[in-house]
């Protein structure tokens, strides 16, 4: 369960980074949806934040809090695969070739 929740928080990740900018939504899957929700950039002007928060419920904040939340539940199910330093390396490798393969493929515009 560990597994998937690094799985999930670079899918989340990976997100956020392509509706940051204006540049990267564009170049995303995304880039048909309402910018004014989806970009950073823009949801920034127009999205209101949440009453009594600092909390603006957009694209780029929903998946940063989802994200932490993933991360979060990892030591609720971690269970070692090999052990101390070894795990940590191994998650650390699968949660940047997840991202990355995200990033660059899968919510890349074709």
């Amino acid at each position: 369960m560990a597994v998937a929740l690094v799985i999930i928080a670079a899918f989340f990740n990976a997100i956020m980074d392509r509706v940051e900018t204006t540049i990267s939504f564009n170049d995303s899957v995304f880039n048909k949806l309402n910018p004014l929700w989806w970009c950073k950039d823009q949801s920034a002007n127009v999205v209101k934040r949440i009453p009594f928060t600092n909390y603006r419920p957009d694209c780029w904040h929903l998946n940063k809090s989802a994200m932490i939340c993933a991360f979060l539940a990892i030591p609720f199910f971690y269970k070692p695969i090999i052990g101390g330093f070894v795990d940590y390396v191994m998650l650390g490798i699968l949660y940047n070739v997840v991202f990355e393969q995200l990033y660059s493929r899968v919510l890349r515009k074709k």
